[in-house]
């Protein structure tokens, strides 16, 4: 089953039942989700992990969205929201340790110098 839900109120907005095998159902389920919501999907993006660092969690976390945001120039709403949708949050064995991992507009990482690292990855 593939689901999409508002973070804000944890209402589900769009549900199919298919299933989950290959990327043609899950590229069909992105495209109706986003014609129904009025959304453009990129169709380019890359992963990528940035790692913030501090005394606690959180400040490591928070180092961790400002690092992101002046790598992809972009609002920490942005980076939340991509790390939400596409990848995640991980905190490191390490105290003070966390890694964020996105997806990331090829395009953007290309005008960063990051584009040949991503795509032979």
């Amino acid at each position: 089953m593939y689901a999409a839900v508002d973070p804000q109120t944890n209402k589900l907005l769009h549900t199919k039942h298919r299933p989950t095998t290959t990327k043609v159902l899950a590229h069909a389920f992105l495209t109706e989700l986003s014609e129904k919501h009025d959304v453009d999907v990129q169709e380019n993006m890359a992963p990528i992990q940035v790692v913030g660092s501090g005394a606690t969690v959180n400040d490591a976390t928070q180092n961790a969205f400002d690092r992101a945001t002046t790598l992809l120039d972009t609002s920490e709403g942005e980076v939340r929201a991509r790390c939400t949708f596409t990848a995640g949050v991980q905190i490191g064995r390490l105290p003070g340790v966390v890694q964020l991992d996105m997806l990331s507009p090829l395009d953007i990482l290309e005008d960063r110098g990051l584009g040949d690292a991503v795509q032979t990855q």
